[in-house]
């Protein structure tokens, strides 16, 4: 949401007037309205976020934890009449604890938001130390030393949180990396947010990607329109991947 500096400041009673120190109050009231318009998108974000982890947490994830029950129960029968259907239920079942585990990594994520007032670089840290005790990377976060936390206001902010998330969602299932490097850099009027690995990588161009990293990537693009931002992908099978996001400092104005 722009500023308007042109705005006219209104007196109690209605009626307009002029000077500078009325102008420098219509600013100040312009800025705190545009604050208190991003709470209220932020609490309404966190609300429907965590009715969807209710949600997922009472129907698939029960379902799936049901099935889980049923190929517990096969095991013990395959081991009493089928012993030779046991190596193919035990992959079954590594199989389920991996999509069920994601799930609830899901859920945790949709349902735990970030912390009132968390900054960038703090919600990034912890998003990287969270990868390195899953994963058992050696993440890196580089940071502009003129970045301030706080620049572009904690809802945008929250933002870029999930845009990382979803980069590192990618390569926790998909990337097979060993280095993943995240970097804030102020170049001009805007920030660029790079996230590079060193995995396996892919071609951006190709038709069909995978069902969960066109998901992730359509994700991504979403939230980086929605900031006004521009998002570019760079990969090649086996040169690993990197996605930079470029973000106004400035808030680009709300269409009408």
């Amino acid at each position: 949401m722009a500023t308007n500096g042109a705005r006219a400041a209104v007196q109690a009673d209605g009626t307009a007037f002029a000077g500078a120190g009325a102008h420098e109050g219509s600013v100040g009231d312009s800025r705190q309205a545009d604050t208190g318009i991003e709470a209220v998108v932020a609490t309404a974000i966190g609300t429907e976020r965590r009715l969807l982890a209710r949600e997922l947490h009472d129907g698939p994830a029960q379902s799936l934890w049901a099935l889980g029950a049923e190929i517990q129960q096969l095991e013990t029968l395959a081991r009493q009449r089928a012993p030779a259907l046991q190596p193919r239920l035990q992959a079954l079942r590594t199989l389920w604890a991996q999509v069920y585990d994601e799930l609830r990594r899901a859920i945790a994520q949709l349902h735990d938001p970030l912390p009132p007032g968390e900054a960038l670089v703090p919600a990034l840290q912890r998003e990287l130390a969270r990868l390195e005790r899953d994963c058992g990377l050696m993440p890196r976060l580089d940071v502009d030393p003129r970045w301030t936390d706080g620049l572009l206001g904690a809802a945008r902010e929250a933002q870029l949180v999930r845009i990382c998330q979803g980069a590192l969602a990618n390569v926790r299932r998909h990337a097979a990396a060993r280095q993943v490097t995240v970097t804030l850099r102020l170049d001009a009027q805007q920030l660029v947010l790079t996230i590079a690995d060193d995995g396996v990588g892919f071609a951006p161009t190709r038709p069909s990607p995978a069902a969960g990293e066109q998901l992730g990537l359509t994700s991504i693009r979403e939230r980086v329109a929605l900031l006004g931002g521009q998002l570019v992908i760079d990969s090649a099978p086996g040169r690993g991947t990197q996605l930079r996001v470029c973000v106004p400092l400035t808030e680009p104005p709300a269409n009408h």
